[in-house]
């Protein structure tokens, strides 16, 4: 739900052979995940603009998936409900949100503010070289196996946070949308674009941030991975 290019998340689970379904909003976007789809060679993976509630809700899935999204929303307890509607009884919705007041939103403001998207993609590709050099000259094994944040975007809608999400807060929400929690994680300690640029490509960052995020207080990391189950 708000699968936006696929890059991300739809395509990934396509190539391990799932089905999958995605579903956006944003017209450009789902263009190019079923391009992207055609050229993997993936048909297992599919692809509609359109609204969630649109959706027969006839057809139950097991598994939904809402990554990056409830932040871009006025009503993030519509689309919960609307998702919770189209999963089986005991399905799992899985949902990825960052920390409103975290690592990530920090520097996603200082990145918009400096105005580095027209820098990114020439930033990425630089990294990329100077890693392939490295991994010539000292093996990869130190090296992490792509990047993070792929220079094909999430998403082709620019659509800013419009939510800022604490932990407390998600869970009192989950549960007025009659959601359980089975899981939570923390993602990581730093998170952003920064980040990635500068220490993304290195294996060794990419596992210490992870096992960081794994000691810290869960209100202290850049986001969070919730498991939730329908139990109606």
């Amino acid at each position: 739900m708000g699968c936006g290019t696929g890059i991300m998340t739809s395509l990934p689970l396509a190539t391990y052979g799932y089905t999958v379904h995605g579903i956006d909003l944003d017209n450009a976007s789902i263009d190019l995940a079923q391009e992207l789809a055609h050229k993997l060679k993936l048909p297992n993976a599919r692809f509609i603009c359109a609204d969630v509630s649109t959706l027969d809700q006839k057809e139950k899935f097991d598994i939904a998936i809402c990554s990056e999204v409830l932040g871009h929303l006025a009503n993030p307890e519509l689309l919960l409900m609307t998702i919770k509607s189209l999963i089986k009884e005991f399905g799992i919705l899985i949902v990825t949100v960052p920390n409103g007041y975290g690592w990530f939103e920090m520097e996603q403001f200082c990145w918009d503010l400096l105005h580095m998207d027209r820098f990114y993609s020439f930033g990425n590709r630089l990294f990329g070289f100077i890693k392939a050099k490295l991994g010539c000259i000292f093996g990869t094994s130190n090296m992490a196996p792509g990047p993070m944040i792929p220079i094909i975007p999430a998403s082709l809608s620019q659509t800013p946070h419009i939510q800022r999400f604490t932990i407390g807060r998600l869970q009192r929400l989950f549960s007025d949308c009659g959601l359980d929690i089975v899981d939570i994680r923390s993602s990581s300690l730093f998170a952003g674009k920064f980040t990635h640029l500068l220490f993304g490509h290195f294996k060794w960052f990419v596992s210490w941030n992870k096992w960081m995020a794994d000691l810290i207080p869960a209100s202290l990391a850049s986001g969070w991975y919730f498991v939730l189950r329908n139990t109606d």
